[in-house]
């Protein structure tokens, strides 16, 4: 039997890892690693069959694509598959610029760009009855009484937190929102939702929209501390928030994998929606773990193979962790650590996985150490990660 070729892009990224490993483990799959950077973690992966390094598409998009088609092409490539929110954007951008022998479960740009701008998918949210933070215009907020901060400011296109600030008083509101409206023009500014529990449904739609599968897992630790991707996470039952997921997603109609966020108001008990990522969770690991590989539905989605239909995780309270940098920073930079509920080194929960330790696959999880560690030298890349600008 002929094996399905997959190239996934963005491979120095921490879901990427998950999903060679997931794919290559198995023999119907050859797994390429496509990446700008030639030094990631994925392509010494032993699932990985060969590396082929593209352009920087941030720096010139046409090279890009000519370089990921000169690879789809001369490694007749079934399946693209982009990673993180940026990889993803450029290849919805430039869906049909791409070998149409290779299949790609992506949705059209229009689509992509509801659940790529948090206004966009704020205002669809509300029109169809999913609960959404209060928002405000820059004129209205700076009406506000002090009793209605904390507020939170954040661009309306971005990932992992970036640009996002927290504003205490009314004084400081103005200078905010100028210094974020700089870089990221017409910010975001909402109520702060009081912490009762942060959650993420990730889920996959297929080419008619349907629901294929979903997961929700609950973000225990994140870096930075004030939100960001998480570092400590477990899978949780949570049927309402599936259902809101999937009622969003299928408004819009929706095409691939996402992740949808949601925050819990403590005194209401109710989730409320925060953002579309309109791509994979950088969290698959663990629905990998639970039993649901979510990058084999993806493949078989974009070959039309797929047999699966409304599949819900089952298996709650499956811990993992990013421990290296994102635990170990959160641990460094919290000055909670030592009464978290969950221990950093210990006590982690009953079955707890490791984001990129794999005892049968070392390579990777060497090789990210030495690019962390490469990185304490370099104070401007440890700004970056920290303060996630």
């Amino acid at each position: 039997m002929e094996k399905i070729n997959v190239l996934i892009i963005d491979g120095h990224d921490r879901r990427a890892l998950a999903s060679v490993r997931s794919l290559g483990s198995s023999s119907e799959y050859n797994i390429f690693i496509g990446s700008n950077k030639r030094l990631n973690s994925s392509r010494y992966s032993k699932y990985c069959e060969r590396f082929f390094l593209y352009r920087n598409p941030d720096d010139n998009i046409k090279g890009f694509i000519q370089d990921v088609n000169d690879i789809l092409i001369s490694q007749k490539v079934h399946v693209l598959i982009p990673m993180d929110d940026r990889m993803a954007s450029y290849v919805a951008e430039n869906k049909y610029s791409f070998s149409q022998d290779t299949k790609i479960l992506i949705p059209d740009w229009e689509i992509f760009k509801i659940a790529r701008d948090k206004s966009l998918t704020l205002e669809t949210a509300d029109k169809i009855g999913i609960p959404i933070p209060r928002s405000f215009q820059i004129e209205e907020a700076l009406k506000l009484k002090e009793a209605s901060f904390p507020l939170i400011i954040k661009p309306t296109v971005s990932s992992a937190s970036i640009g996002m600030s927290v504003v205490k008083s009314q004084s400081d509101l103005k200078n905010v929102y100028n210094d974020i409206n700089k870089r990221f023009p017409n910010p975001l500014i909402q109520e702060m939702i009081p912490q009762g529990g942060h959650y993420q449904a990730n889920v996959i739609f297929d080419k008619s929209s349907n629901l294929v599968c979903c997961s929700v897992k609950n973000k225990i630790r994140e870096f930075p501390l004030s939100g960001g991707p998480s570092t400590f996470f477990r899978t949780v039952d949570y049927p309402i928030i599936e259902q809101y997921a999937e009622k969003l997603l299928k408004a819009i109609n929706w095409i691939g994998p996402a992740e949808v966020e949601f925050m819990v108001n403590p005194k209401t008990n109710e989730p409320i929606l925060m953002e579309i990522n309109p791509r994979m969770s950088a969290t698959i690991i663990l629905s990998i773990k639970a039993g649901m590989n979510f990058p084999e539905y993806i493949v078989n989605c974009a070959l039309d193979k797929n047999k699966i239909s409304g599949l819900r995780n089952k298996k709650f309270n499956l811990f993992c962790q990013w421990l290296i940098p994102g635990d170990l920073s959160n641990f460094l930079f919290n000055k909670n650590r030592f009464s978290d509920k969950y221990g950093y080194f210990y006590k982690k929960g009953i079955k707890c996985y490791h984001m990129t330790f794999d005892k049968n696959d070392i390579k990777p999880f060497l090789v990210n150490f030495y690019i962390v560690a490469k990185s304490i030298i370099n104070p401007s890349k440890i700004k970056r990660f920290i303060f996630r600008k």
